[in-house]
């Protein structure tokens, strides 16, 4: 009984606080602008034309109350719009009753930024498409990550290969998969990719031009999903594998493979990242909500370069 009353009083209390934070004009201004997309703290100065000690100081409101999250890359921090909990779906009814010409044009700011960094990042790995196997090599043992693909990916079936480049992996995916769905976000690097599977006469191959947070692909297309050293550059790394899991068959696999949680901003510049690796915790979370379930989760630490967590999972 005790436990009951606890719990109604902290969810009463959270609830107050939620109330007080969203009964400010700025702070409401900043979760609609979150919803964008996660932004830094410089960025959101940008969107909302407001100094840096305001912006910061209302985001250590919204996240004391659970209405935000922040994420810390090394000296990069990201804020978030919170998904889940009573406070969320009091700030989703808020910003839903805003007709305002000033959140309008923070949130046109706010995409165009946006945008820009999208256009940023496309262009970054269209100049290294060719040559990403050596920039990997740099920091990875690609020998070893073959092999982990080879024992981690079911044979047979139609599987997507997400975030795929100029297509160096497909050899390997192509040997394991009946048939291999190529998406990228680049059309140039798509084109390297066809050249590629004609060159090495692969056959099975289709590319589409995508996001992966918005996949070239039916609800339950495909048999398997592998994404590899690709999630660390998404913005999102759980809609991506929300849209995974839209386009995946139930009881089909999903198999990740990305750097392992890592201090080494240098490496993640290199290899255009945004998040500098994730942790086993991190990627249960994140595989969890998406609609799979976990079936293994190894990390492997080489003497030298980046680890790796290598996650496989199934469709619900």
């Amino acid at each position: 009984m005790i436990s009951i009353y606890l719990y109604v009083v902290m969810n009463l209390i959270t609830t107050i606080a939620a109330l007080s934070a969203l009964a400010d004009a700025t702070r409401l201004r900043l979760l609609a602008v979150l919803g964008e997309g996660s932004l830094a703290v410089s960025e959101l100065v940008t969107c909302l034309e407001l100094s840096q000690p305001r912006v910061s100081h209302h985001l250590a409101i919204l996240l004391r109350c659970g209405l935000v999250r922040v994420r810390r890359e090394g000296v990069r921090a990201y804020y978030a719009r919170e998904s889940r909990g009573e406070p969320v779906r009091l700030a989703d009814a808020a910003i839903a009753r805003l007709d305002d010409p000033t959140v309008r044009a923070d949130r046109l700011r706010a995409a165009r930024l946006l945008a820009d960094r999208k256009a940023e990042r496309r262009g970054f790995f269209a100049t290294l498409a060719r040559t990403w196997p050596e920039n990997l090599a740099a920091w990875i043992d690609l020998d070893a990550y073959r092999t982990t693909v080879a024992a981690l990916v079911p044979p047979g079936g139609t599987m997507a290969d997400l975030g795929c480049g100029s297509g160096w992996l497909l050899p390997t995916l192509s040997a394991i998969a009946s048939r291999v769905i190529g998406v990228d976000h680049s059309p140039e690097i798509l084109d390297q990719a066809r050249q590629r599977a004609r060159d090495a006469g692969i056959p099975g191959c289709e590319f589409r031009l995508g996001e992966l947070e918005h996949l070239p692909l039916r609800e339950r297309e495909v048999d398997a999903v592998f994404i590899g050293l690709v999630l660390h550059s998404v913005p999102d790394p759980q809609a991506a594998l929300e849209e995974a899991a839209r386009v995946c068959e139930t009881g089909g696999t999903l198999t990740v493979i990305e750097p392992l949680a890592h201090h080494n901003e240098h490496a993640r510049d290199e290899l255009g990242g945004l998040w500098m690796g994730f942790s086993e915790s991190e990627m249960a979370q994140w595989v969890a909500s998406s609609g799979f379930t976990m079936l293994s989760a190894e990390t492997r630490t080489p003497p030298a370069g980046l680890g790796l967590i290598a996650v496989q999972a199934r469709r619900d």
